[in-house]
Order: C-alpha cells, then structure tokens, then sequence
C-alpha cells in the first residue's frame, strides 16, 4: 500500500482468501522509517484481538524529498483461537512539499507583485499549487487584470502579476492561503503568505 503524507492508510486486514477466515488480529509490531511523524491519533501497537481495520486511520508525516515505509507485523487469530504465521505489511508513505517560508514580500502600490511560489528546497517538489483563498485589506483596490483566486493546479508563477493600488497613507497587506501539489499528487500542509503593497 502507498499513501501520501498525512493521509490514512487505509489499510484492512484479510487472509489470502484459501485460509480458514480471520476472527481477529494481533498487531505485534510497528517500524516508523526514520524521516516520518506518527500522528498522535494512531493506534496503540501491539494490541491484541483487534479489528480488520484496527490501522486504516494511522497517519504518517513525511516532509522530505524520498518515500518512506512502515512496516506492520500482523498475526490473524481463527474463531476457534488458532493462530497464524506472522506476517510483516509495509505501507509507503509518499513526501510532501514543503512551501518556503521566505515568501512573504514587499511591493509598490500599482506594481506587479511578483511573487513566485516555491518549496524550501529539501521536501519534496511541488508540481503545481492550489490557491485556496486570498485576503484584501481594506484600502487596496484590485487591477482588474488579476487572475482568479481560488485556482488549482496553477503554476509556481501564477500569481505575479497581481497588482494592487494603495490609496491610504498605510501599508497594507493581501493574503494568499497556498497548498502545494507534489508530482504524486500529494498535498501540502497550507501556507499563509504576506504581501505588504
């Protein structure tokens, strides 16, 4: 199984299919690769006498640039209390972006802002980002030439040329809530980022 960082894994158990069925199961072991943060939610491992689906809601963090796996040592317990050979399942848990912290930025009233979208440069890539929100301080006035916000799947430049006036005598800000989109098609932890015209 391979699942994005912070993502469920999904993960319920089954015999091959030709074993007599499963009642239960006892989860003996749980490997976290190096690099990934268990949810705080997950289940408590071992336990014994759990459910198909005692781990489909465990959530992995992986903020760097490689997949990384989890390993689940599982043994299945018959109705009549026979227990099987242990068996070891690895979910992979793909990276996600990271977006840069040193985004925020500066700009002239009635010039474009220039901001280009990028990753902190040791997660994973972004592919493309969501702008899910914007935020407009009262006293700018939008070109009427911005782009549309919210926008999906858009480039790390989509965002430049919005220009805004300032006709106050303060700096003002406009926010962008920004989640990135990595080549697997993971999602981001969202990013607010500051523009002071």
């Amino acid at each position: 199984t391979t699942v994005c960082s912070d993502a469920a894994i999904g993960l319920t158990l089954n015999t091959n299919g030709t074993s007599v069925a499963a009642f239960n199961y006892n989860i003996t072991a749980r490997t976290i690769a190096g690099g990934l943060v268990a949810a705080g939610s997950n289940a408590v491992v071992p336990s014994s006498g759990v459910a198909a689906n005692f781990l489909a809601n465990d959530k992995f963090t992986n903020t760097g640039n490689t997949p990384l796996a989890v390993t689940y040592t599982v043994e299945a317990l018959s109705a009549s209390g026979c227990l099987g050979d242990p068996q070891v399942i690895t979910v992979t848990i793909n990276p996600e972006p990271v977006v840069s912290n040193t985004l925020d930025l500066t700009q002239c009233s009635n010039v474009a802002i220039g901001l280009v979208l990028g990753t902190n440069g040791t997660s994973e890539p972004a592919i493309n980002y969501n702008i899910t929100a914007m935020s407009v301080s009262a006293g700018l006035t939008a070109a009427g030439g911005n782009v549309a916000v919210p926008a999906a799947g858009v480039a790390a430049n989509y965002l430049s040329n919005h220009t805004f006036a300032n006709s106050t005598s303060l700096s003002l800000t406009v926010t962008y809530t920004v989640v990135p989109v990595s080549a697997a098609g993971c999602l981001g932890d969202p990013k607010v980022i500051t523009v002071t015209i």
